[in-house]
């Protein structure tokens, strides 16, 4: 009797000083966890600090691969460390228990952790690590279960205080994986959202290249086609391409074809003319054709003034137009080419 009673205060005595160490290792733990970056790394350091700040013999971090169907140990420590690998269990309830808290989300102790080893199949394990007791909690907040924690104990019973610690550490790990994956997540979302960002301005520039085509028809005679919405984006790019295409081909001509744009309004108009003067100042005159008379009576509506600008019904005309500018400048170019300074004084 005295010596029965003298056993329980000795396991009480164990008991209390390995409660106090895992509250106390609580903190720490819960800090640590918070600080990791890497899921991996994260679960390693979990199972470690079961071992290492919690007293247990051994420890598994299982999660659940919800696409694949099972359960999949991550990490281990202590004696579990050094067991055969488990590649993983079926998600099937009634197959093993860490399995049956995968799936219900209830923690459960095993009394006897040998016998429960050998029906399941794992029973050298639980020899190696003289394990009294196992206790598998879930990783677990709110309705969400991540995985679940496995560790032994060899010294004492598990009581109610290890149950609670157990899923509060369970919850502070699905915390902590919530976390990681959340930013995860929202990174892979931005680098998404920036290559689409990126593919789409890739697109935008191929379709404002197509949309403002600068074609040489003949020597010194460019066509400028325009299709679709003249704004002020579209407008800035016109100009710069046109000067650019007016200098690299020493142009003398440019014709301006707005057939293919369905509304022209005083900005459109404007656009329009700042581009042909801009080409002009280059010395390359501008001619207008395919106005349409829907345009052409809005234009007119609006007091836009088109002097100094040469129009034609059509690109062929224009073209026509343009080959007979071309060659009257010629002739006059060439005899001013040919004077000296002094006379054309």
């Amino acid at each position: 009797m005295v010596a029965s009673e003298s056993r329980e205060r000795v396991e009480a005595r164990v008991h209390r000083r390995i409660q106090l160490k895992r509250w106390l290792g609580m903190r720490r733990a819960v800090e640590m966890l918070g600080e990791i970056e890497d899921e991996d790394e994260l679960l390693a350091a979990a199972a470690r600090l079961l071992v290492d700040e919690f007293g247990m013999v051994d420890s598994v971090v299982a999660m659940i691969d919800a696409k694949a169907g099972v359960l999949r140990p991550r990490a281990a420590a202590g004696a579990a460390e050094r067991s055969p690998e488990v590649k993983e269990f079926p998600l099937k309830k009634g197959f093993m228990k860490i399995v049956d808290v995968a799936i219900t989300g209830e923690p459960v102790v095993i009394r006897d952790a040998v016998a429960r080893a050998d029906a399941e199949g794992w029973g050298q394990l639980a020899r190696e690590a003289k394990l009294r007791n196992a206790m598998i909690t879930p990783i677990r907040v709110g309705d969400t279960i991540h995985g679940v924690i496995a560790a032994g104990q060899a010294e004492v019973d598990i009581g109610e205080d290890d149950v609670v610690m157990m899923v509060t550490f369970g919850c502070q790990l699905a915390l902590a994986l919530s976390r990681l994956r959340a930013d995860r997540d929202r990174q892979r979302r931005v680098e998404e959202l920036e290559a689409a960002n990126a593919r789409q301005a890739k697109l935008l520039e191929t379709v404002r290249e197509l949309s403002t085509p600068v074609v040489p028809v003949h020597d010194g005679i460019l066509v400028l086609p325009l299709v679709g919405t003249i704004d002020t984006d579209r407008g800035e790019q016109l100009m710069e391409v046109l000067l650019a295409a007016i200098g690299q081909a020493r142009a003398e001509v440019v014709i301006c074809d707005v057939t293919g744009v369905p509304v022209i309004d005083s900005a459109a108009a404007d656009i329009l003319l700042r581009a042909m003067r801009a080409g002009k100042m280059l010395g390359a005159k501008g001619i207008l054709v395919g106005v349409s008379p829907t345009v052409a009576q809005t234009l007119v509506g609006l007091g836009v003034e088109l002097e100094g600008i040469v129009t034609c019904s059509n690109l062929q005309a224009g073209i026509a137009r343009a080959m007979t500018m071309r060659g009257r400048e010629r002739p006059r170019r060439a005899r001013t080419s040919g004077r000296s300074l002094g006379e054309l004084r």
